[in-house]
């Protein structure tokens, strides 16, 4: 008969230790997931102008082309067909003249000029220059605009028209 060998005892294992708790965490709020959007159409290039803010009432050449592109001032004048070719002598006018003289909603036209004697009464033809600050936001009918002039009229709130 074999000798029976002894299996060696294993050491005394440490007993282990039980792991700290972990305190609860509040559960994460989920962020709303945002809803679809429908795609953006595109806009007229003349509706790009910023929009009408105090500030921009008293707007001068300076400023009026920081804030507006020619290109825009070029699409936000609105034309307006007329059946006979205009005539006559031009004759120029300063915004701030025409600021002067009309009030805020009015609509300037060589004939308004003419009736209040700020143009020639021989004129047949009107160019609306940029001299002076736009205080009044006002509908400008003309044949010619500086394209400041369109600048500052559009972003006091008014309008620029043109005959073609």
């Amino acid at each position: 008969v074999a000798p029976v060998e002894e299996t060696p005892v294993a050491e005394e294992v440490a007993p282990v230790e039980e792991a700290p708790v972990v305190e609860e965490v509040a559960p994460v709020e989920e962020t709303p997931v945002a809803e679809e959007v429908a795609p953006v159409e595109e806009t007229p290039v003349a509706e790009e102008v910023a929009p009408v803010e105090e500030a921009y009432l008293f707007a001068d050449i300076r400023e009026a082309d920081s804030i507006v592109t020619d290109e825009i001032a070029e699409h936000s004048i609105e034309e307006i067909h007329v059946s006979e070719k205009r005539s006559g002598k031009m004759c120029e006018i300063n915004i701030d003249v025409i600021c002067e003289n009309f009030e805020n909603g009015d609509v300037v036209t060589l004939e308004a000029l003419q009736k209040k004697r700020l143009v020639s009464a021989k004129a047949g033809r009107v160019k609306i220059l940029a001299h002076g600050r736009m205080t009044k936001s006002l509908t400008v009918i003309a044949d010619k605009f500086s394209l400041q002039a369109v600048k500052m009229i559009t972003l006091a709130g008014g309008t620029a028209k043109k005959y073609d």
